[in-house]
């Protein structure tokens, strides 16, 4: 299912900075009351140049202000590494009612094969969040895995957000056309199997958020925007997007790349323990936190392994397949708050 994305936009400034975002989304969270903890997660070309560390958000309540990054870390992407940055802040509502937030932050990547003048334009990244009259709490839907969860199954390209929501609630997703400008859908867009109309198809799934692309016909980065939407006994608590720019790395029907190793976790938000499926048996796992650190070393000896979970704090991890000495696959899993 695909549908242009229609939330209202209140004017932010623009920020210059060189083409280097490959994309990001807004989590929300509630403190007390009418205040909310308000995360953007930015993802960042390591060796471009990546702008101020900082942003200017519109909260959608009439008021915008400028919000700091918090930390910064990088990870393996799909293709290459990647920096995500992380700005955090606090902001009280005036009351119920349902809330546009927006973030207009430097430029995209340049070269991308599905938008028109091959990308470098803005970057918008919408939310939105919704506070009931009735004073339950929420949180927005989170997306664990940012863009490393991309591989190749024979013909077909696999997206894996992974995505959970902290609340339990009942989560939507479908594909809608990325903002740009002024915070509008980009103009010209198309989604990546329209580039080359044939027998490529792009597809979500709408209970899960996995995306897949057969029959990809051509290498190149591609961006695409996913729309998550949280419903509780059948009444919408808000939505978020996720945008992000992957990139083909080869053409399908090459038969060395039909075995390249992947990893898989389940679950993907921990209770206590999880499963780590790998398609090759053997080398290693280094499993790693947000800030970079080292914490275990799991010599593999069959294609599952349980990791116990019970010792780590509440946050994400990060866990790399090593296979003759590189990294081969990653993966990442959530430790909820005890």
């Amino acid at each position: 299912m695909r549908a242009l994305l229609l939330l209202p936009f209140i004017g932010i400034a623009t920020m210059a900075s060189a083409g280097d975002k490959y994309g990001g989304e807004f989590r929300f969270a509630q403190v007390s009351g009418l205040t909310y903890s308000i995360e953007l997660q930015f993802y960042i070309n390591p060796n471009g140049e990546a702008g101020p560390p900082w942003a200017i958000v519109n909260f959608g309540d009439g008021i915008t202000d400028t919000v700091s990054s918090t930390s910064t870390v990088i990870v393996e992407g799909n293709c290459s590494e990647i920096m995500v940055r992380t700005l955090t802040t606090q902001h009280t509502y005036p009351g119920p009612g349902s809330y546009s937030l927006s973030v207009l932050k430097g430029t995209r990547i340049p070269f991308i094969t599905n938008i028109p003048a091959g990308g470098n334009i803005p970057l918008c990244v919408p939310a939105l969040l919704v506070i009931p009259s009735s004073g339950a709490t929420d949180s927005s839907p989170i997306f664990v895995n940012a863009l490393n969860s991309v591989y190749f199954n024979e013909n077909v390209l696999t997206l894996d957000p992974q995505v959970y929501d902290p609340d339990g609630d009942s989560l939507a997703f479908d594909l809608v056309v990325p903002q740009g400008q002024n915070c509008e859908p980009i103009s010209g867009y198309v989604f990546p199997d329209e580039v080359d109309p044939g027998t490529s198809t792009l597809t979500i799934d709408p209970h899960t958020g996995i995306v897949q692309w057969s029959d990809p016909p051509m290498p190149g980065n591609f961006d695409i925007a996913i729309r998550c939407i949280e419903w509780r006994n059948g009444t919408i608590l808000g939505q978020v997007v996720h945008d992000m720019t992957f990139c083909v790395y080869f053409l399908t029907g090459i038969e060395e790349h039909t075995d390249r190793p992947m990893l898989s976790v389940v679950p993907t938000v921990s209770d206590g323990q999880v499963e780590v499926t790998t398609t090759h048996g053997h080398g290693t796992i280094e499993l790693m936190d947000m800030q970079g650190r080292h914490l275990r070393h799991i010599a593999l000896n069959s294609d599952h392994t349980v990791l116990d979970t019970r010792s780590l704090a509440p946050g994400s991890y990060l866990l790399y397949l090593i296979s003759d000495g590189a990294v081969s696959a990653t993966g990442r899993f959530f430790v909820a708050q005890r």
